[in-house]
């Protein structure tokens, strides 16, 4: 190993989230020392390299030199936003955290709205449709081609199917059954019910104080299930009883994943479950693509969708990745606290939802459930 007086840092972008201060080490002249881990074999690979306080544009001519983008513009756009230096500096990771609450958040309004126009098999298929080539055109922007590893790709069908096709499907069925804040506050409690099913198969250990946690967060779900008050008067029917199908594929999603671990990058990772996952969705959702009738869908169709597709499932989910990485599970939980509450005002507002008594007691109980498992789960809406 030779070692080098270092002058300029070269920063791979797959190690964007550890290269917090590393600039003022080597200015100082001491030795930057990162941990490879996943991602020690980058020599070959021929990705672009950030060179910390350099100048971007010409990075990214010299990059182009050897590729031609996808999509230049949009793809321009999405890269720099998330994964440029001087925008990471700009929106904190907690300020990244913030926005998945909201587009979340939004998330359940914005899909009821479509439904109105779009049949939620259809509306599902070109939702995930879209996100897969935006997300193929970000991965190969951002990293460059990506190779699996050897054993890997079978897991993430799995994952794919567990994770977006058959959780996809029970949620937003179930989403069009019931109301988007009893959808919100039912799915705000996978964190817990996660925790549970870790310490049952023992994948994880559950302390006396999580158990009780666990505990407090079913009562709550329980509550906002069988709960009448407002303008939520719905007991238990098959729009409850698909959210809850819905949770139980989402606990299976995040068990196999923490189980198997798979030695890709949380963006790569994020991708190709949804690469997996969206061709059981196209087909369950091709009878009703072909009886749409588009020229009838208005702004609040297409507007609901591209929302949902772009916002909800790709910009939120690589800020919740980053969020993960860089704050933990521990303080990104509080986040999950917040998605049902402003899920809430949300359809207030929109869709004129008034939820009961009962419902807000339960939602109470729910959320400190979730904040006291300190699990962190991306529950996406």
């Amino acid at each position: 190993l030779q070692v080098h007086r270092v002058e300029e840092l070269f920063l791979h972008v797959a190690l964007r989230d550890r290269a917090r201060g590393l600039d003022q080490a080597v200015g100082e002249g001491r030795l930057a020392v990162i941990d490879m881990g996943d991602d020690a074999e980058i020599a070959d690979t021929g990705l672009a390299h950030w060179r910390m306080g350099g100048n971007i544009d010409e990075r990214r001519e010299r990059r182009d030199e050897r590729r031609e983008p996808l999509f230049p513009s949009l793809l321009s756009r999405l890269s720099s936003l998330l994964y440029s230096p001087p925008m990471l500096h700009r929106i904190s990771p907690r300020a990244g955290m913030l926005l998945v609450v909201l587009f979340w958040a939004g998330n359940f309004t914005a899909s009821k709205i479509a439904f109105t126009e779009l049949d939620p098999l259809a509306f599902t298929a070109l939702r995930f449709s879209i996100a897969s080539v935006v997300l193929w055109g970000v991965v190969r922007w951002v990293q460059g081609p990506t190779v699996l590893p050897k054993g890997v790709l079978v897991r993430l069908i799995w994952l794919g199917v567990f994770g977006n096709t058959i959780y996809q499907l029970l949620f937003m069925e179930g989403l069009k059954r019931t109301s988007a804040t009893k959808t919100s506050l039912i799915l705000a409690g996978m964190p817990a019910l996660v925790t549970l099913a870790a310490g049952v198969l023992g994948v994880e250990k559950v302390t006396a104080s999580q158990r009780v946690a666990v505990l407090v967060a079913t009562v709550g779900v329980v509550v906002v299930i069988l709960g009448r008050g407002g303008s939520i008067d719905s007991g238990f029917g098959p729009g409850e009883m698909m959210l809850l199908g819905a949770v139980a594929m989402w606990a299976v999603f995040t068990l196999l994943q923490q189980h198997w671990a798979p030695a890709i990058s949380p963006l790569t990772l994020t991708a190709w479950t949804v690469y997996t996952g969206t061709p059981g969705l196209v087909i369950a959702g091709m009878p009703a693509l072909l009886h749409t009738h588009w020229n009838q869908v208005t702004f609040a169709g297409w507007g609901g969708l591209a929302y949902s597709a772009l916002l909800s499932l790709v910009v939120a989910y690589l800020f919740w990745n980053r969020g993960l990485t860089q704050l933990g599970a521990a303080r990104t939980v509080v986040y999950n606290t917040m998605v049902p509450l402003v899920a809430t005002i949300i359809a207030m507002i929109a869709l004129h939802e008034r939820p009961g008594l009962i419902h807000v007691v339960g939602g109470v109980f729910i959320l400190a459930g979730v904040f006291l498992t300190k699990h962190a789960v991306a529950a996406e809406g």
